[in-house]
């Protein structure tokens, strides 16, 4: 593959990503509304799991709670239940959950 190959595979990479990212702006709607006023409103911990690839998407997503102020609890394991609802005592899991 050529340099001139790698940047137009760069740029057709980004017009496909831009022409998403785009798509979403239809799928924003009360549901979001709803998702972020819990987040807001949340006193305890975020619980987010995930194993594998979600796994991966959960530590990125609970580091930018992390650097906001929020509090996310992040669980990788099988078998975690008493964990998550240890974490959702107070959290919103508790709240949202049950």
């Amino acid at each position: 593959m050529s340099q001139v190959d790698v940047i137009e595979e760069a740029k057709r990479v980004l017009r496909v990503e831009a022409r998403s990212i785009l798509d979403l702006v239809e799928r924003v709607d009360e549901s979001f509304l709803k998702a972020v006023e819990i987040l807001y409103h949340c006193k305890g911990r975020i619980v987010l799991m995930g194993m594998g690839k979600s796994g991966l998407v959960g530590r990125k997503i609970a580091s930018t709670f992390a650097s906001t102020g929020l509090h996310p609890f992040l669980s990788s394991r099988r078998g975690s239940e008493w964990r998550f609802w240890h974490a959702c005592k107070r959290g919103c899991g508790h709240r949202y959950f049950q």
